[in-house]
């Protein structure tokens, strides 16, 4: 308790303070994500593309579904749940999407549908429209609809590139109209070795400074991925590993911020 209340005036100063916008800040979901530094997007693929780059969709194969739970900086009040699912039909991948952020006071609640194709040789184009509701305890309830849009090209077998804008059309919320983040994300994936993944990553939100994350994957067994990352504005160093039997995966991901502490992250991902 002691620790969490130490904690409360940095959050209020990251969270109410510092941001400009209504609500539905940037908070990266899934266990490789946390554990990567956040620095996915330009590999991502499967259903939590939804949340990091929509294009990623267009490269996954079959069925698929994932869940995930978050607790940021291990404060109960903090926690927030995703989940997604994708579905192929020809060249073309349909995802759907949902995340909650927050407690009975304020929460932030958001659903995906996506849309992906493949459509020149190896680039990929995604677009979403993303159904986004605010609850504030005693202010009541403010509701909107953003787009989002993703490109994702295979360059060749060992360098990925993809690009990302979410709320293209920079949408408003609520009867005062609060703006909501427009976000720009950009990055590579390299795999120099056949068992080891790198990912650079560059994002640009509102006024705020650029911000820039990396990380590392190590395969180290056929059933193991051990990785590695870190990002800046706000610092952070981020840790995790992966597991996988049958058509099953366990991904659990954790980041440390210097004055905030721990951030924990865990995804089960399976195919019917």
């Amino acid at each position: 308790m002691a620790a969490q209340m130490f904690k409360l005036p940095f959050l209020f100063t990251f969270y109410v303070l510092l941001p400009a916008w209504g609500a539905f800040e940037s908070v990266p979901i899934g266990g490789k994500t946390i554990g990567m530094g956040h620095a996915v997007m330009a590999t991502a693929e499967g259903p939590e593309s939804v949340f990091s780059n929509p294009a990623g969709l267009a490269f996954a194969d079959g069925v698929s579904f994932t869940i995930s739970f978050s607790r940021l900086y291990e404060i109960e009040d903090l926690d927030s749940w995703g989940a997604a699912g994708l579905v192929p039909w020809g060249r073309i991948r349909f995802g759907l999407g949902c995340r909650c952020f927050g407690n009975k006071v304020y929460r932030e609640s958001a659903w995906h549908a996506c849309i992906s194709s493949v459509f020149i040789k190896q680039m990929a184009f995604g677009a979403q429209i993303r159904l986004l509701q605010l609850d504030i305890l005693h202010y009541g309830s403010a509701r909107t609809a953003v787009w989002d849009a993703g490109f994702s090209l295979r360059v060749n077998p060992r360098l990925n590139w993809g690009l990302s804008i979410f709320n293209v059309l920079d949408q408003t919320i609520g009867r005062r109209h609060e703006k909501l983040p427009r976000s720009f994300r950009t990055g590579i994936g390299w795999t120099p070795l056949s068992k080891c993944l790198c990912s650079l990553e560059f994002g640009k939100e509102g006024s705020f400074p650029v911000q820039m994350s990396a990380g590392i994957e190590l395969a180290a067994a056929s059933a193991l991925k051990i990785r590695t990352g870190f990002q800046n504005n706000p610092l952070s160093v981020s840790f995790g590993f992966g597991l996988s039997w049958k058509n099953r995966t366990l991904d659990w991901g954790a980041s440390v911020h210097p004055v905030l502490g721990v951030t924990q992250t865990l995804t089960l991902a399976f195919k019917p």
